[in-house]
C-alpha cells in the first residue's frame, strides 16, 4: 500500500473555515475568557496527518542509510543521534503549516514569537540548530567529571572502582544512570550482586580533537540525502537541504565521541553495563562504545508500561538497539513488547532481546495498594491527569498532538462543570508554568504533586490516553478510571477485553478540524460505571 506523500493536504474544508482568522501555535497562548483563542482552540491541529507523513518519509530513508548499516560505527552513530530526525521532522513540520497559514490569510498567530506568520516563518527557519557536539574537554575537566562519581556512589568500593575504572582488574557490576530505580535494584537483588560502581559517562565521551567523518559514516550521510529527497516532495525537501550540513556534523562529532569512549574505557576487565535511561545521548555514546569493546549493556524500562507495552514505538525507531538485553517488569511485559516488535516490524534488523525480572516489580506494590480505599459511591470529586504541554507530536498518532490534547482536557473540565462534578487537575510536572494558571481558572482545584501520593483522594480519574506511566500504577488500585480511548490506538488483542472490565472507555476521534471529539452522553455513563469496573485481571495478567 503507498503512503500519502506529505504534500497532500487533508484540511481544505478547514482551510476554507479558517481562512483570515486567527491560529492558536502553542498552548502557552491560551488565554480563558477570549473569544479568538478560544475559537482558535476549537480547531487545534487543522494540518492532522502532515507530521505524521513528513516523519514517516524522513526516518524510512534514516533507517535504510544507518540503521539498517553492516558496518557498527555507522549503525551505533545512526542509533546514537536518532532523535535528530524527530527534531528535523517537528521544523519541517512547523514550515509547512506557516505556508500554509500564510495562503490562508491568517490574521495572527497566538503563542508564536511574533504575530506574523512571514516574520516567524523566518525566525523559525534559523532557529533549527542540531544538537552540540560533545565538546573537547581538557584533564582538568575530565578529573572534575570523575569524581563527581563520588556523589553517585555510596559505597567505598564502588567509588573508588569507579574513580580507578578502567584501570581496576576485578570490576563489580558497572551502570550508568540512577542506582536507586526500583528494576535496577530488584535486578542486583535477584543475582545477589549490590557492588555495583556507578561511571560518569560524560568523563569518556569527549574526544580531545576535531576529525573528520570515516568513509564509511560520509558513505552512509549521503545516502541519507538522496534517500531523503527521493521521498519527500521537492517543496520540502527544499527546506531540508540547508539543515543537513549541521546533521552530517553532528554525525561526525557523535562518531569522534564513541570512539573517544571506547579507548578511554579500554578492554580491561570489561563485563556487562546496566543503563537507566537509554533515551539520554550521554549514555547512548558510553553504551556504543562499551559494546565496540566487546561488552555487553542492559537496560531496563522505566515501570508501569505493561498496559500499552504493546505498540509500535521503540520496535519502529530502534530506540533499544544499543542495548543486547531491554529488562522489562514483567513475563506479561515480555510477552507484549515481543509481540510488538513482531507485528511492527521495521525495515532495519532488530536485535536487541527482551528479558523480564524473575519475580515481577508490581506483585507486591499491587498487593499493597488493593488494601487502600478510594473512591465514593458518589464519583462527584473527578481528576483530569495533565498531558505535558510540550508542543509534542506522535511519530504515528494523529490525535497525540499537544494542543489537541489540551483542548480536550478544557473541554472535558468545562463538561464536568457544568455536570455539577468536582473537578480536579492533576497537572504534568514538566507543564506546571504553563497548566496550572490556566486550569486554576477553569478547575476546581488545582495539583501538582505525584500522583502515587494523591490518587486516594480522587473519586475518580479521567485519563486522555494511556501512555503514561500513571495510568499502570492506577490500574492497580481501586481508584474508579474513565480512559478516553483513541480510535487510533492499535490494542493487543488480550488486552482490550481485559481494559474494559477495568476502565470505563470514552471512545474518542478527531474531527476534521484536527480537535478530538466524544459523545457526551457516553462519557456521562462511563463516569457512572467506572465505579463498578473494579475487575483486576489486566494486571494479573500482565503485570505479574
Amino acid at each position: 500500500m503507498t503512503s500519502k506523500k506529505p504534500d497532500e493536504p487533508e484540511w481544505n474544508a478547514a482551510r476554507k473555515q479558517r481562512s483570515g482568522k486567527i491560529f492558536l501555535w502553542s498552548v502557552s497562548a491560551f488565554q480563558d475568557g477570549d473569544a479568538e483563542t478560544c475559537e482558535a482552540l476549537s480547531e487545534p491541529n487543522i494540518f492532522a496527518g502532515l507530521y505524521q507523513r513528513i516523519y514517516s518519509s524522513l526516518y524510512g530513508a534514516y533507517s535504510k542509510a544507518f540503521l539498517s548499516s553492516e558496518n557498527q560505527i555507522v549503525r551505533s552513530v545512526g542509533l546514537v543521534a536518532y532523535k535528530n530526525i524527530i527534531g528535523l521532522s517537528h521544523y519541517l513540520y512547523d514550515c509547512q503549516r506557516l505556508d500554509e497559514l500564510s495562503a490562508m490569510n491568517c490574521s495572527g498567530l497566538r503563542g508564536a514569537p511574533c504575530q506574523s506568520p512571514a516574520d516567524m516563518m523566518t525566525k523559525i527557519r534559523s532557529s533549527f540548530r542540531p544538537n552540540e557536539a560533545p565538546s573537547p574537554i581538557g584533564a582538568v575537566r575530565q578529573l572534575l567529571e570523575m569524581s563527581k562519581a563520588l556523589k553517585v556512589n555510596k559505597g567505598t568500593r564502588g567509588r573508588i572502582l569507579s574513580l580507578l575504572f578502567p584501570f581496576c582488574k576485578v570490576p563489580p557490576i558497572y551502570m550508568i544512570g540512577d542506582p536507586e530505580q526500583k528494576e535496577i535494584l530488584r535486578y542486583l537483588s535477584e543475582i545477589s550482586q549490590l557492588d555495583i560502581a556507578c561511571l560518569r559517562p560524560t568523563a569518556f565521551s569527549f574526544p580531545s580533537s576535531r576529525h573528520s567523518a570515516s568513509p564509511e559514516l560520509s558513505q552512509a550521510m549521503v545516502e541519507f540525502r538522496a534517500l531523503a529527497q527521493n521521498a519527500l516532495p521537492s517543496r520540502i525537501f527544499r527546506e531540508l537541504e540547508p539543515k543537513l550540513g549541521g546533521l552530517d556534523i553532528f554525525h561526525s562529532s557523535c562518531e569522534d565521541a564513541i570512539k573517544c569512549a571506547a579507548r578511554r574505557i579500554g578492554r580491561i576487565g570489561m563485563r556487562e553495563l546496566l543503563v537507566t535511561h537509554i533515551g539520554n545521548i550521554q549514555h547512548r555514546i558510553f553504551a556504543s562504545a562499551w559494546r565496540l569493546n566487546g561488552g555487553s549493556v542492559k537496560g531496563f524500562t522505566h515501570g508501569n508500561i505493561y498496559p500499552y507495552a504493546y505498540n509500535p514505538g521503540d520496535s519502529i525507531n530502534g530506540a533499544n538497539e544499543i542495548l543486547d538485553n531491554f529488562v522489562v517488569c514483567s513475563k506479561g511485559e515480555k510477552f507484549l513488547i515481543e509481540e510488538a516488535m513482531r507485528d511492527f516490524k521495521p525495515d532495519f534488523p532488530l536485535h536487541c532481546r527482551i528479558d523480564s525480572l524473575k519475580s515481577s516489580v508490581y506483585e507486591p506494590l499491587y498487593s499493597r495498594l488493593q488494601s487502600v480505599k478510594c473512591g465514593s459511591p458518589g464519583a462527584r470529586r473527578v481528576a483530569i491527569i495533565g498531558h505535558p504541554m510540550d508542543n509534542f507530536n506522535s511519530p504515528r498518532l494523529k490525535f497525540m498532538n499537544t494542543l489537541s490534547i489540551f483542548s480536550l482536557e478544557i473541554k472535558l473540565a468545562k463538561f464536568l462543570k457544568k455536570h455539577s462534578y468536582q473537578v480536579v487537575y492533576k497537572a504534568h510536572p514538566d507543564s506546571l508554568p504553563i497548566t496550572l494558571p490556566i486550569f486554576q481558572k477553569i478547575a476546581d482545584e488545582t495539583v501538582s504533586g505525584r500522583f502515587e501520593n494523591d490518587f486516594s483522594s480522587f473519586d475518580a480519574v479521567i485519563f486522555t490516553k494511556p501512555f503514561s506511566t500513571s495510568f499502570g500504577f492506577a490500574l492497580m488500585t481501586k481508584l474508579p478510571i474513565i480512559l478516553m480511548n483513541s480510535t487510533e490506538i492499535k490494542w493487543h488483542p488480550d488486552v482490550l477485553p481485559l481494559l474494559e472490565k477495568r476502565c470505563a472507555m470514552t471512545p474518542v476521534h478527531l474531527d476534521e478540524g484536527g480537535a478530538i471529539v466524544f459523545d457526551e452522553r457516553q462519557l456521562l455513563a462511563s463516569i457512572e460505571s467506572c465505579r463498578h469496573k473494579k475487575d483486576c485481571s489486566i494486571v494479573e495478567k500482565f503485570a505479574f
